[in-house]
């Protein structure tokens, strides 16, 4: 069983391996009835699989990446149910049309860029491509404000896409670059270093120029850095950043302005219950009228922010 889980797992395919498996046992059962063949059948249908892909040692290994069993547990792999619920939100709360094949060519371009990158995507691919989705969703040209940036994997993917998409991007890009959470220049689970320069490798890499992103370095509190991100309208912000109920109220209130009216907050952790200050702040910010949820998916929580610009 461990063997079967490991190969669906591994080829991302489980209906079809399933239906080739069913498909052998209704000719064994067809043609003997006989269980011991039919074990063997099986098995030896598992075997062939296996030898397709590599010995089961790669196989093993192939399916902790893309279930996240590796060094952190971001899942790489989209399943089936969560492709139905990106193609439900893009088309009735976003207005945008992705079909299962684009979905599946950003989920292969985000494990490829992690491979390739510096560091790591601290996210679902789910995640990220939901989010991916938000931004497109706002048309041709979009200003995209990210706060909480890591290994700068994200806008490395969000530049990658919008290019292939033909699509007019800037990010703006705002972390203090102090290690995660300050206990070190180290990120907490790679060997790679929180920088900015770390950040600009992951963004050539994915082909962006250097005219596609400004980096904000420092704290999104303060006051310098609003005023530095002040000035534009976004069309969607990533809050990212600070996961205490202060730092996530704090963000909303200085970035959610700076909006344009159709833009969109994309809240990172939301219903995550490692950061139920995440949560909280957010409900209560849509409680007393200062956001409006429109969905979830996964970790992400999609808000217009509702008040009025001074």
């Amino acid at each position: 069983l461990e063997r079967v889980r490991a190969v669906e797992a591994a080829t991302g395919n489980q209906q079809g391996f399933n239906d080739a498996v069913l498909d052998r046992i209704r000719a064994v059962e067809s043609a003997s009835g006989n269980q011991d063949s039919f074990n063997e059948t099986v098995l030896e249908r598992i075997r062939t699989v296996e030898r397709s892909l590599g010995d089961l040692g790669d196989t093993r290994r192939i399916a902790d990446v893309v279930a996240g069993n590796t060094f952190h547990n971001a899942r790489r792999l989209i399943t089936p149910v969560e492709v139905t619920e990106i193609i439900q939100i893009g088309n009735d709360v976003l207005g945008f049309i992705i079909s299962e094949s684009q979905i599946r060519y950003v989920e292969r371009v985000t494990l490829g860029l992690e491979l390739l990158g510096t560091g790591r995507l601290a996210a679902h691919s789910v995640d990220a491509v939901i989010r991916l989705v938000a931004s497109l969703s706002r048309g041709d040209r979009i200003l995209h404000a990210e706060i909480g940036v890591l290994s700068g994997l994200y806008a490395a993917l969000l530049g990658r896409i919008a290019a292939d998409a033909g699509v007019d991007l800037h990010q703006v890009l705002i972390d203090p670059f102090e290690g995660y959470y300050g206990e070190s220049e180290y990120d907490a689970l790679t060997l790679s270093t929180i920088s900015a320069d770390t950040v600009e490798r992951n963004l050539r890499l994915a082909g962006c120029d250097e005219e596609e992103y400004t980096i904000l370095e420092g704290l999104s509190g303060s006051p310098r850095i609003v005023r530095e991100a002040g000035g534009r309208r976004y069309d969607t912000i990533l809050v990212d950043g600070d996961h205490s109920y202060e730092g996530v109220t704090s963000d909303i209130d200085a970035y959610g302005p700076l909006l344009r009216p159709e833009g969109l907050l994309l809240l990172d952790d939301y219903g995550n219950p490692a950061w139920p200050d995440v949560t909280r702040a957010v409900d209560d910010a849509a409680a007393i009228g200062k956001i409006e949820i429109l969905a979830t998916l996964s970790k992400t929580a999609f808000a217009r922010f509702l008040r009025e610009i001074p």
